[in-house]
């Protein structure tokens, strides 16, 4: 099963600490997130035209992350 999380994270400054993440090549294609990443970023299709072909999709698994975004807000996210 793959769950998909997604978390906006209201700081520019905000930190993500994740403990025990493993990392592998996806079998997505940049051509498969493609859209997510432009709704998010638009300047990203200029750079899909000009180097797509060349970027690698990787996948970080992990079980637990805490999201710091201030002093005082602190959130732990178990998935």
């Amino acid at each position: 099963m793959i769950k998909l999380l997604q978390i906006t994270i209201p700081s520019a400054s905000g930190i993500v600490r994740v403990k025990n993440a493993t990392v592998q090549k996806s079998e997505l294609t940049v051509d498969d997130i493609k859209d997510g990443i432009i709704l998010h970023n638009s300047i990203f299709a200029f750079t899909l035209q000009k180097i797509g072909s060349l970027l690698a999709v990787y996948e970080l698994h992990f079980n637990e992350a805490t999201f710091l975004v201030g002093t005082d807000d602190n959130v732990k996210v178990t998935l």
